[in-house]
């Protein structure tokens, strides 16, 4: 089986940003590099569906790009290219609570405290959202030291 895990990079975000909120009005790029994400977690857990399409995106779905700078790639003073290392999905309900759907890291950027880093942002973007199962032992053992 061939897998490769290809990296996309953003070169318009607009500076320095750890994460990017993709909605349906977002950028097209965005979109794409946040289903690829999507499909990588799908390949991974064996997933029989994709748990983000950018041609299907709702407006109660906001999904996250996790990112970190590219500096192998600048190419003038004010070029911000990005490497995309992860994704998420947050759905709202009807209660206006969240619950993050799925969420998925680059095995490279794993165990770097990247999630560690993110969480206290989700949390303050999201609140006091929910997991959709299942949950795997990894995020589980994150959720016991950390949420």
């Amino acid at each position: 089986m061939d897998y490769k895990i290809t990296t996309p990079v953003l070169d318009n975000i607009g500076g320095y940003k750890d994460l990017v909120y993709v909605k349906p009005d977002s950028q097209e790029n965005q979109k794409d590099a946040l289903e690829q994400m999507a499909t990588y977690f799908k390949r991974e857990f064996k997933f029989d569906t994709l748990q983000y399409c950018k041609e299907e995106h709702q407006e109660k779905c906001t999904g996250v790009i996790f990112t970190e700078r590219a500096m192998d790639l600048v190419e003038t003073e004010t070029h911000y290219p990005h490497k995309i290392i992860g994704g998420a999905c947050f759905w709202e309900q009807e209660s206006g609570d969240y619950t993050l759907d799925w969420i998925w890291i680059h095995p490279f950027a794993r165990n770097r405290k990247k999630l560690k880093e993110y969480w206290p942002i989700l949390k303050e973007e999201f609140g006091e959202f929910t997991l959709s199962p299942p949950i795997s032992a990894q995020m589980s053992a994150f959720l016991e030291k950390h949420a």
